[in-house]
């Protein structure tokens, strides 16, 4: 027994030394600059941190990416270790200074006591940091038009969209490219609760807060008044325990500071050091415990592999992520996917009978056997799966199509043309039942859970990157059970795109390259973290966009573009015959800034631009192969009938 004691008395003595605080703080310093490099160049991993809840998260992308996370792990150690000799040099501060200055009155004591009261405060703003992140609830995808309600889940709580308002800015608008964009969204939120019904103002800028749940609107449609169709907001939805914590920690730790301050002053201490005791002497001293005091500290000792066991408690290991979609095993066969905005829905066995509590329209019977596809890519993963006669109805017509399957089954009617998606024929997608619909348009979320029919969203925020967009193929499979042949064709590919790398590594140099589109007066390319500028990247070419990050296809300023572009190789643009582009002097003539600005790729360079067929097949490698033979034609052999890439003419 004594030996234990004097363990306890020995293990509180070091967490009390305000060294071991120093060298706590240095090391968080240096893990959190570690990761901060480590975020940046795997962004598709961190970014699931804004969907999902910590120990969710901790359990599937952290530990199975430890490689890339350890670094997020050994935070969450320094932290609690952290607080924990906060804690500990406090409770000897406090004591100390009370048995010191006890009797000198309570103005005093308090100011005596302000690194104290700092300090306390500091750990109750990590612990509601911890409440926030363990016990919230942060809910995306929650998508409404205008009449539509939506439940809250646990809360007891309906929501429905009483209007909406979009402003766009006006044509003769001094921002440049801004002409008829979205400007602001406002609308009008009727909350249902067992108390009434509360009418409150929504905004991008202005979330609702009620009953401790907070609404936020995340994204909107239309973001340009040339797009006709209704209007709809996609919200947010959060419950945050921990605000109260983190609110009154960060009271405390004002108050403590304003009390030292008067302190500092009224003892004139300009340049003396701070210790975390009133003397080192009052930390370092191991301090008399009680029995119960005793427990106390064993029982802290314990508490860092309490805390681990309660924050992966019920999380399943068995989990997929390619880039931001995810897929979770659960119990009885059934899985749960994450889509493009954060959407969870539950793939469940045919013949499995529905749980309580489960959604029709998110539920997916699996095997699928009828869907419905917006993207061509995605059809033709469908197909490279051997599952093309799933696909019940498309959103593109047959003269579109260079799938000849999808082509014929047009045309054969075995297939269904459902519409342009601004306008889709909504009694003929009911009337094809399809098992889900596989689309990157959020507008149609509110109908179809109208019509109980699932719908999973195939795009993203940000743009997918090369591995993302390949690997694209294992998400789709869990819904066919095709998983061994998607992980085969991944891993084809992935070799096959190292050989081309390979083919390329004697040139001399590398093109210049971008990848955009130019219109009257705006431009567009795609970021360095897309899957078309790291196409280049792998090619062999310089792709002059590789540090801008964002969506697919993003809007840039003038002066970044053609400072860039000017000196570019080749352009690779969107725009071809089937635009009207016929030629450099043609696209030329469609954009008052070329006509401006002289960029190489319009005098000596070459554009090109891609065909539909680009989007229409499985094969990036061999994508990446046609374009590494036209960025190095001598170390490739030549393709003499071009397949994804057409050269604009001069004339």
């Amino acid at each position: 027994m004594a030996d234990s004691m004097n363990f306890i008395r020995s293990f509180w003595a070091f967490l009390g030394r305000p060294s071991l605080s120093l060298w706590l703080i240095y090391l968080l310093f240096a893990d959190i600059l570690a990761g901060s490099v480590i975020m940046k160049q795997h962004r598709e991993i961190f970014f699931a941190l804004e969907t999902r809840m910590l120990q969710e998260w901790l359990a599937t992308y952290g530990l199975k990416n430890i490689q890339v996370a350890w670094w997020f792990f050994a935070s969450l150690f320094l932290l609690f270790f952290l607080a924990l000799t906060t804690l500990v040099c406090t409770t000897n501060k406090t004591i100390a200074i009370i048995r010191r200055f006890y009797g000198s009155g309570i103005w005093g004591l308090l100011l005596k006591l302000s690194p104290s009261i700092i300090h306390i405060g500091f750990v109750l703003l990590l612990l509601g940091q911890l409440a926030s992140h363990t016990l919230g609830v942060n809910s995306h995808g929650n998508i409404l038009g205008i009449g539509r309600q939506m439940t809250v889940r646990g809360s007891g709580i309906t929501v429905v969209l009483k209007d909406l308002k979009i402003t766009f800015f006006n044509r003769n608008t001094s921002f440049l490219g801004m002409e008829g964009n979205a400007k602001t969204v406002s609308g009008t939120l009727l909350l249902r609760d067992p108390h009434g019904v509360h009418e409150k103002e929504i905004s991008m800028n202005h979330p609702v807060m009620h009953e401790g749940w907070s609404f936020f609107i995340e994204d909107f449609s239309p973001k340009s008044e040339d797009v006709k169709r209704p209007p709809y907001i996609n919200m947010t939805v959060r419950r945050d325990p921990g605000i109260s914590l983190m609110i009154a920690g960060a009271i405390v730790f004002g108050l403590g500071l304003m009390l030292y301050l008067i302190s500092a002053i009224q003892s004139r201490i300009g340049r003396g050091h701070v210790s975390c005791g009133v003397s080192e002497k009052y930390c370092d001293r191991p301090q008399k415990m009680n029995t119960k005091q005793g427990r106390t500290k064993i029982s802290q000792v314990w508490m860092p592999p309490v805390l681990f066991i309660l924050l992966f408690a019920g999380c399943s290991m068995d989990f997929e992520q390619f880039g931001q979609f995810t897929v979770k095993s659960l119990h009885d066969g059934r899985k749960e996917i994450t889509d493009g905005i954060g959407r969870k829905l539950l793939l469940v066995p045919r013949g499995n009978k529905p749980l309580k509590g489960d959604e029709e329209a998110r539920t997916v019977r699996v095997p699928v056997e009828k869907v419905v596809v917006y993207s061509a890519y995605n059809a033709a993963l469908i197909k490279e799966l051997g599952r093309v006669n799933s696909i019940a109805g498309v959103i593109s017509p047959e003269e579109r199509w260079y799938i000849p399957e999808i082509r014929e089954g047009i045309r054969d009617g075995k297939i269904s043309y459902i519409g342009e998606y601004k306008s889709i024929d909504y009694e003929k997608l009911k009337a094809l039942k399809p098992n889900v619909v596989f689309t990157w348009d959020e507008g149609i979320i509110p109908k179809l859970e109208e019509l109980s029919i699932p719908c999973v969203l195939t795009s993203t925020r940000i743009a997918k990157d090369l591995a993302s967009h390949i690997n694209f193929i294992q998400f789709l499979s869990a819904f066919y059970g095709e998983e061994e042949m998607a992980k085969s064709f991944v891993d084809a590919q992935f070799k096959e795109i190292d050989e081309i790398s390979a083919g390329w590594k004697e040139a001399k140099s590398k093109p210049k390259v971008v990848w955009g589109d130019i219109y009257e007066r705006k431009v567009l390319v795609e970021p360095g973290n897309s899957w078309a500028g790291q196409m280049v990247e792998k090619a062999g070419g310089d792709y002059l966009f590789h540090d801008l990050e964002g969506a697919s296809c993003m809007q840039v300023t003038l002066e970044k573009f053609f400072s860039r572009t000017k000196g570019a190789d080749i352009l690779v643009t969107y725009r071809g015959p089937e635009s009207g582009i016929t030629s450099k002097e043609r696209l030329r003539q469609s954009s008052r800034l070329l006509q401006a600005v002289e960029i190489n790729p319009m005098n000596e360079g070459s554009i090109y631009f891609t065909g539909c067929r680009l989007y229409q097949t499985a094969d990036v490698a061999g994508i990446i192969g046609e374009l590494a033979s036209l960025l190095h034609p001598g170390l490739f052999p030549e393709q003499k009938t071009p397949e994804y890439f057409f050269k604009l003419q001069d004339k």
